[in-house]
């Protein structure tokens, strides 16, 4: 759905937000939108086998994705900008058909039955139950507002680095990309102690082991 609307809408939307000194961004931003819109439902994808492996304890299969995802779009950028001449267009494509890479891996690590490696689950499409939907409010609920409000925070200040035309915005592109950067370890850590501290919750020597390895 919101790629969809992102697709379909994005022409009459960035006018609206995006200030007259800065209107030379409108067609550009609408083509790359358009593009990585279609990417949405594959690095949703991404993104739930990720988890799905790291809950399981699997951190191998998540890196080998990230790395060869990583790699592809780098060489897709390249390939795409440089040689073929595509511009924001080809960074566009180059990032979209890495997520298509990154979900392929994901999914080769398949047993073939339902069931990914090292998995105690079967990945299977249903509705869920209103039961656990509530369920998933009270574990995600808090995490969620975080990342939300990440999100409001960081699309409010592009918005406005975006109203400084195309320089200014730029110039923040680049500096938010050195920011992402220096986050890396943080959230690393973070993935990393949320899959594997639940189980030795309550047990202070076992807490306090894990928490000395992942620190280092």
């Amino acid at each position: 759905v919101l790629g969809t609307a992102i697709f379909f809408g994005n022409g009459p939307l960035f006018p609206r937000v995006i200030s007259a000194n800065a209107l030379e961004l409108v067609k550009p931003a609408g083509v790359y939108a358009s593009i990585r819109a279609i990417g949405i439902p594959f690095a949703l994808i991404g993104m739930v086998l990720n988890c799905a492996f790291l809950a399981s304890k699997n951190t191998r299969v998540p890196l080998v994705s990230t790395l060869i995802g990583g790699f592809a779009n780098l060489v897709g950028d390249i390939v795409m900008v440089n040689y073929l001449g595509l511009g924001i267009g080809g960074a566009a494509w180059a990032t979209v058909l890495s997520q298509v890479l990154t979900v392929v891996v994901l999914c080769a690590y398949s047993a073939g039955k339902g069931e990914f490696a090292g998995m105690p689950y079967r990945m299977r499409a249903k509705i869920p139950k209103l039961s656990s939907l509530l369920e998933f409010v009270r574990i995600a609920g808090p995490v969620s507002i975080i990342l939300l409000s990440k999100v409001v925070v960081f699309s409010t200040v592009s918005l406005s680095a975006a109203n400084l035309g195309a320089t200014g915005s730029a110039a923040h592109t680049l500096l938010f990309n050195v920011f992402l950067f220096f986050c890396v370890p943080g959230d690393s850590l973070n993935q990393c102690a949320q899959t594997f501290l639940p189980p030795v919750q309550g047990i202070p020597r076992s807490v306090r082991r894990l928490k000395n390895r992942i620190i280092a």
